[in-house]
């Protein structure tokens, strides 16, 4: 399965508290976006793959679904998120591995995959506050890490979190 072509052509910026840095990245706060990376049939076919995972049956020892209540009505249930897809489904599995070169560039070294996950902002969901995944003691596990966010859903400036 071949996608994200554009992902290696596309016209990224990177947004830091230092603006002399380069990459790789090398503890560093920064954000690097690359508009345009994915195509809309790539956009497409990651919202299809999304919509099937949020749609299998919950089975123990495969992926994770959270649950949350929702904030206008307290007798419907809403997907939060869903974590651990891409060894259960080929379609995040090759997202990961498409994602795996660009993010190795930004390291400076290999890349691996530490978690990934699908965040969902359905209406009367509570969404997530700004946070940095580091709190939730990711050190534990791995000295360095970056976080790749693809979005797949039109969002206005109004919602975009400022750095």
């Amino acid at each position: 399965m071949r996608f994200g072509r554009r992902l290696y052509d596309a016209p990224c910026s990177t947004h830091r508290k230092s603006p002399t840095s380069r990459l790789p990245i090398s503890n560093a706060t920064a954000a690097y976006t690359c508009p345009g990376g994915f195509n809309a049939e790539d956009a497409a076919r990651i919202d299809g793959w999304t919509q099937e995972v949020a749609a299998l049956p919950e089975k123990l020892g495969r992926h994770w679904v959270f649950h949350e209540t929702s904030l206008k009505d307290e007798t419907t249930d809403l997907i939060n998120r869903i974590e651990n897809i891409s060894p259960f489904y080929e379609g995040f599995k090759a997202l990961t591995r498409t994602l795996k070169a660009p993010v190795a560039r930004l390291l400076g070294e290999d890349a691996v995959l530490f978690k990934e996950k699908i965040n969902f902002k359905i209406a009367g969901g509570g969404g997530f506050k700004p946070h940095q995944d580091s709190q939730a003691g990711w050190e534990d596990y791995a000295g360095n890490f970056i976080c790749v966010m693809v979005c797949i859903d039109e969002a206005g400036k109004e919602y975009v979190y400022k750095i």
